[in-house]
């Protein structure tokens, strides 16, 4: 299996005993058998560890780990990576499924262009702006790292990487989201990608739960959190940025300015405006009276008000 096409399922869940048989049974009805398919329970309190460890016993491709306390997405997909063998990474979340012969066309576009290590296939949801973005628009197209700091492409894909790859970015364990941080390292690391217009999942776009909450500035640990992937964006790519989207870069330290005062981080306000030459009275002034706990409050209360 080392030299051929093979795949690792990476599947973290929490609470998802509603939906995670689905999941696991678009997998194991799968035609391709060159898989693995690695779960990791992230502490759920329902009934969905009893549920994948039942089915687990008549699957054996299903390696199934738990974790004894809540510790986030990212946490478990880099304990499920840690733990691949295969030559293909890829993610389904628990509330997802494959389509029928999904491997099977992942398997066969790999093979029909070889040479990537890491392949973007389309997901379901966003059709319309696959049509709609000329790099996106035909079956298949080489990307680049430039083409995602240009911001030609953005969003999520179905990701495709190489186990070599993908081991040495784990994603930030810290940050729980925010996946787009190590993904963009990837695609440096790459420098291209294949993208793939074809469709092998079904991902699931209706829930706003835990995760889809953390992506929302309604408490003090979601502005922590942007802030913090915002750091690091910026540490990360300022070059890239500098020199081909100025505009992206000084959206992201105009946020961190406003995070930064909103966290009472008035040493990081001080030394990332004199860093980009953002002389802002107004900042100068919630610094001196120390009122980011106001610019907290006022931030969390327009986030809850918007998602309502």
């Amino acid at each position: 299996m080392k030299n051929e096409i093979s795949f690792s399922i990476v599947t973290p869940v929490y609470n998802r005993e509603d939906c995670i048989l689905r999941c696991l049974k678009s997998v194991t009805k799968q035609k391709n058998n060159n898989y693995e398919h690695l779960i990791v329970d992230d502490g759920s309190t329902d009934g969905t560890t009893n549920l994948i460890e039942e089915y687990a016993k008549t699957h054996q491709q299903i390696h199934f780990f738990k974790f004894s306390k809540n510790q986030g997405v990212n946490a478990a997909r880099n304990y499920a990576i840690k733990n691949c063998k295969n030559k293909y990474v890829l993610f389904l979340d628990s509330d997802d499924y494959m389509n029928d012969n999904a491997l099977d066309t992942i398997e066969e576009n790999i093979s029909l262009h070889q040479g990537y290590s890491h392949y973007l296939f389309a997901q379901n949801h966003r059709m319309d702006y696959y049509r709609s973005n000329s790099l996106l628009s035909s079956d298949f197209i080489e990307i680049n790292f430039y083409n995602w700091i240009k911001n030609e492409i953005s969003g999520d894909f179905l990701h495709v990487i190489s186990r070599e790859i993908i081991q040495q970015f784990p994603f930030d364990e810290k940050l729980r989201i925010y996946e787009e941080l190590n993904f963009m390292k990837m695609y440096k690391f790459s420098q291209k990608q294949l993208f793939i217009n074809k469709a092998v999942m079904h991902i699931e776009i209706s829930r706003f739960d835990s995760v889809s909450k953390e992506a929302t500035l309604i408490n003090s640990n979601a502005i922590q959190s942007q802030f913090e992937f915002l750091k690091q964006m910026i540490d990360s790519f300022e070059v890239d940025y500098k020199k081909y989207n100025i505009i992206k870069l000084n959206s992201m330290i105009n946020r961190c300015l406003i995070f930064s005062l909103a966290l009472s981080d008035y040493n990081y306000y001080k030394y990332l405006s004199k860093k980009y030459q953002k002389n802002i009275l107004l900042g100068k002034v919630m610094c001196q009276l120390g009122l980011g706990p106001f610019l907290k409050f006022l931030i969390m209360s327009y986030s809850r008000i918007k998602h309502l």
